[in-house]
């Protein structure tokens, strides 16, 4: 591991752990910039949105956290194994549940995501289930991660 790399690792406990950064707004802000380095190096646009959201609304840490390390490992599949130009980061709030879909417009799939010894698609699955949400990747003109769970905004 690099210094890079260990100084990002650190920097993401660091906020991951910060009370201060409670609020969906803050979740938001810390995937854009991961998004940011990881996918925009690679002519890879993308957009994030949201539906049904107060950006204020503060979130429960361990949810904050997990959610985060699914969408940072998300983008960097897109980054490693799509061949996407274009990716979507979506939250939505409705009819009691809470959703988080990233898309691509890529040719790569949901098996070359996850090479052999590769752990980034067993630790998205372990990650959904410690916050009690369900997690399925599919194929849709590119690739898809949907992540659904209680609705745990008010």
């Amino acid at each position: 591991m690099d210094s890079r790399s260990a100084m990002s690792r650190m920097s993401d406990v660091i906020w991951s752990i910060d009370s201060r950064k409670d609020r969906f707004e803050d979740l938001v802000i810390r995937i854009q910039e991961h998004a940011d380095d990881i996918l925009l190096p690679l002519n890879i646009q993308y957009k994030i949105r949201h539906a049904n959201i107060d950006m204020k609304q503060k979130i429960p840490g361990r949810i904050r956290q997990e959610i985060y390390f699914i969408a940072k490992e998300v983008i960097n599949n897109i980054a490693k194994h799509s061949k996407a130009s274009f990716a979507e980061i979506v939250f939505i709030r409705q009819e009691g549940l809470f959703k988080l879909i990233i898309k691509d417009n890529g040719t790569g799939n949901a098996e070359s995501a996850s090479p052999k010894g590769g752990q980034g698609l067993k630790n998205i699955k372990m990650r959904a289930e410690r916050i009690g949400a369900n997690y399925s990747i599919y194929n849709k003109n590119g690739y898809v991660v949907l992540l659904t769970m209680k609705n745990f905004l008010q």
